[in-house]
């Protein structure tokens, strides 16, 4: 594969490969699905393949019950030399540099997804010396002991000597196809249960809430409203946050749009629609839907830098009607659903359907 950059205001070109194990998997993954097909057809489901005559392939049994999953950690390396100022004792020393002569170094944790298993047990600079009693020395060595496995024992080394056995729950990964749904209860939205009190605004901005969003949902539909384009928090934004805050993520806005004029910033999570919580998407859905027409919108939201903020917006329901775009699993093609504008009659029970 190739490779281009821009370095020093030149473009540079590098070729890299791929070990094909890595291929296989994603291959593979893609091939055990459950392809729907339109109603008048059944399911079909294709038979898998498999990458011959590999050493770190494990079973066929085991690989159809738990599917493709992650640890949710990224991952560097330290020299075993600098390991050793860590607390490393010579024992484990050995054992990592018979492991892999040629690289002589251990993982290190450098972050995880936030609200995964992994940020509750794992912390940053943590060593991970082994995976279920198997010493494991690279990235590839820990993802194949982990990823079709519920659950693994990590043997760690904490900062200031101490050596850990720990449980790590796996997370299933989602589909990046909207074709290929994922269900999990580990990767299920924790709703909150607390009632809001008052309208404290001192106690409205010190408010904060966490979550683990169902990450494939987030892939499969999202809501266009006042020009702010909303939709659940993806994987990729628990990499950034120490903490997922609890909330609607707003990707970007249009430009000459409401939430321009009313200064909605993109990359912010919306919090509360007036009093109300909204967790995900539904919940916002809902919290819109009992507003009056005409009528300025409170808003809370939070950063990157949980920098928390109030907004107070007014949406314009004839030139930026509320819609949402869903992927349909039965008809296999994206839909779009006006759900409130001044110009066609509409209402939550039947909302107007067009077809992407």
């Amino acid at each position: 594969m190739s490779f281009s950059r821009v370095k020093e205001d030149k473009d540079a070109s590098i070729m890299a490969g791929m070990p094909i194990e890595i291929i296989f998997d994603v291959v593979d993954s893609y091939r055990r699905s459950f392809v729907p097909a339109p109603p008048q057809n059944p399911r079909i489901s294709i038979p898998p393949v498999w990458p011959p005559n590999t050493s770190d392939s494990l079973s066929l049994s085991r690989r159809n019950q738990n599917g493709l999953r992650s640890l949710e950690i990224e991952l560097g390396t330290l020299s075993l030399a600098a390991a050793r100022h860590y607390g490393l004792d010579k024992t484990w020393t050995k054992r990592l540099a018979d492991a892999h002569a040629r690289e002589r170094s251990v993982l290190m944790v450098i972050r995880s997804v936030a609200g995964s298993p992994a940020s509750q047990k794992l912390k940053e600079g943590d060593l991970i010396l082994a995976c279920d009693d198997s010493v494991v020395t690279t990235f590839r060595q820990l993802e194949v002991a982990s990823m079709f496995l519920p659950r693994v024992k990590l043997t760690i080394l904490r900062v200031g000597g101490s050596l850990q056995e720990i449980l790590v729950s796996t997370v299933p990964m989602y589909s990046i196809h909207p074709m290929f749904p994922c269900s999990d209860e580990s990767t299920g939205n924790r709703r909150a249960s607390e009632e809001d009190g008052g309208v404290d605004e001192k106690k409205d901005l010190e408010e904060t809430d966490c979550q683990f969003p169902d990450w494939g949902l987030s892939m499969k539909r999202y809501m266009l409203w006042c020009g702010a384009f909303l939709q659940d928090s993806y994987r990729e934004l628990g990499f950034q946050q120490r903490d997922m805050p609890l909330g609607v993520f707003c990707g970007r806005y249009c430009h000459g749009s409401p939430a321009e004029h009313y200064n909605l910033k993109a990359q912010v999570w919306i919090l509360k629609v007036n009093k109300q919580k909204t967790p995900d998407l539904d919940s916002f859905r809902i919290a819109i839907s009992q507003l009056p027409p005409n009528e300025f919108v409170r808003l809370k939201t939070i950063g990157p830098q949980s920098k928390i903020k109030i907004v107070t917006i007014k949406p314009n329901l004839h030139f930026w009607p509320t819609i949402l775009y869903q992927y349909s699993h039965i008809a296999l093609e994206w839909q779009l659903i006006v759900l409130s504008s001044s110009f066609l009659k509409t209402n939550s029970e039947t909302p107007n359907l067009i077809k992407c």
